[in-house]
């Protein structure tokens, strides 16, 4: 049994392959990341905390702006894990949070 595994960069996107040849037959697992993740969260009920989980598995920069269009600084983010955060203000307001 032959066992390779290689990996390929391409502009922006990452193409990784792993996999076994036995027997002239491939069996492999192939992986294709195209790009950074983000995601922009939506708090419509004005709150002093939000709860968001993004799904991103990795620690964020976070963009808070309320519903006029103003960026807000959080009074606290605590980082729970690498999915969610909990975002706290001094006031309550309705706004989105961008996680890149």
């Amino acid at each position: 049994m032959t066992e390779y595994e290689a990996n390929f960069e391409l502009n922006r996107n990452t193409l990784q392959f792993e996999g076994i040849v036995c027997k002239n037959q491939l069996q492999a697992d192939l992986i294709i990341n195209s790009g950074d993740k983000n995601f922009v969260f939506t708090q419509a009920i004005a709150s002093d905390e939000w709860l968001v989980r993004h799904n991103l598995n990795k620690i964020t920069s976070i963009t808070v702006i309320d519903s006029s269009g103003a960026v807000q600084i959080p009074d606290e983010i605590i980082i729970i894990d690498n999915n969610t955060i909990l975002i706290k203000f001094i006031s309550a307001f309705a706004g989105k949070a961008a996680f890149n």
